[in-house]
């Protein structure tokens, strides 16, 4: 048994590699799975047996629960090989969310600034793989070959809607989705750093056109109009925070002003703003047509399908992480995702959990955990907040007991 200090460097070093893994590096081994699968179950034994047993029930039962749904759906007369494979990847995904979290989550005690580093790292790097795309999209999906496990590059004659930026993920919705989540984990952890902010608004910003993601420009949206309208600054006074949300909005406002300026005549942000006036949310709540199906509900809702949903005599995807779950895992293993995953702490504040209210967007129009790196930067995000979480209990904690002690009587001798 390694003693506290060793395991503690170990465990730090893990979570380092989990997130370059997941947010920077390429595929390395011969077949489509992280890097950090390699090293994962040592850092459960490293960093697991040092969790207690109280933080492992929950991820636990969701473990259970998707090995119990995926072995039963194993029985199920479907024989395709490309339905088994992606039920293989849909649970494995799940139970890496599950485990790793519980990891992260410990060893983001003494990793807190280093986590914050890494991810504004990541929008920056995010960043100027957009800029290359709107240069030009051929050099970018040239240099995303890097980051596919397949070997055919893309190459287009002409931009249309269907040419959108992924940065390093697979899906545009999901990268949207996950610089909006980080960007208000980030804005909303250090408010004050009013410049730092703006930065990385403008960057979030530039990523997201690219995208020509809907729901990721409402997403951003969402969270520069609750920097600017709720967010306490750190400081009671009360003028000062008017001041300071002054100061936000006009740094914002030229911000975007300027950006708008330099990509107004772009192709690609006309094409983004195709996709927003187009938009048709029927198109997307037909697809959730199942739901009415009440045979298909009474017959999945136990312990679902296996990992994917068997519908209608085909394979379905109903575009909707919610029916994506219920009817792939069963209701308990959503009740125990939303539990973990969707966790709300009242005491760090509504700001503090405006990432939370983008992955529940995303997650409701899209589904996300498809893939291993939007499933690690949700963990990630999910760790972070549970420390940040941790802390505030600490310092009001320690701030009660000493009202408490500076309270007490004292007696004269």
């Amino acid at each position: 048994m390694l003693n506290h200090t060793v395991s503690d460097k170990l465990g730090r070093l893990f979570l380092i590699l989990f997130m370059l893994d997941v947010l920077f590096m390429p595929y390395f081994l011969p077949v489509p799975v992280p890097i950090s699968g390699l090293f994962i179950p040592f850092w459960l034994l490293n960093t697991g047996v040092r969790v207690s047993a109280k933080e492992w029930v929950w991820p636990l039962l969701g473990c259970l629960a998707v090995l119990v749904s995926y072995i039963a759906g194993l029985y199920m007369t479907i024989y395709d090989q490309e339905i088994l494979l992606s039920r293989f990847v849909n649970a494995g995904i799940l139970i890496y969310m599950f485990t790793t979290l519980v990891v992260c989550k410990r060893d983001a005690q003494e990793s807190f600034s280093i986590i914050i580093a890494v991810l504004q790292a990541y929008l920056g790097f995010s960043f100027i793989l957009a800029l290359v795309f709107f240069a030009d999209p051929n050099t970018y999906f040239l240099i995303r070959e890097q980051w596919t496990f397949s070997q055919n590059v893309m190459q287009f004659g002409s931009i249309t809607v269907l040419v959108r930026y992924t940065g390093i993920l697979s899906d545009p919705n999901n990268m949207a989705a996950s610089t909006d989540a980080i960007l208000a984990m980030l804005v909303f952890l250090e408010p004050r750093r009013l410049v730092r902010n703006a930065v990385l608004i403008g960057m979030a910003a530039v990523i997201v056109v690219a995208t020509m993601s809907v729901a990721g420009l409402i997403c951003l949206l969402i969270v520069t109009t609750s920097l600017i309208c709720f967010s306490k600054f750190g400081t009671h006074d009360s003028t000062l925070n008017a001041a300071m949300r002054i100061a936000a909005l006009g740094a914002i406002a030229l911000l975007a002003s300027g950006v708008y300026l330099v990509i107004k005549d772009h192709l690609i942000f006309q094409l983004a703003l195709e996709r927003v006036s187009g938009s048709d949310l029927d198109s997307r709540l037909s697809r959730w047509g199942i739901i009415f199906d009440f045979g298909k509900v009474i017959e999945s809702a136990l312990i679902g399908d296996g990992g994917s949903i068997f519908w209608q005599g085909r394979d379905y995807r109903p575009h909707n992480g919610h029916l994506h779950l219920i009817f792939g895992f069963g209701v308990f293993a959503y009740f125990v995702f939303v539990r973990v995953f969707f966790h709300y702490n009242p005491n760090l504040g509504v700001s503090r959990a405006i990432f939370l209210l983008i992955l529940f967007i995303v997650f409701t129009v899209n589904v996300g955990v498809y893939e291993h790196r939007f499933s690690g930067i949700w963990v990630i995000l999910t760790a972070l907040y549970a420390e940040a979480s941790r802390r505030h209990a600490r310092a009001f904690g320690g701030k009660r007991r000493q009202l408490r002690a500076g309270s007490r009587p004292v007696l004269l001798t």
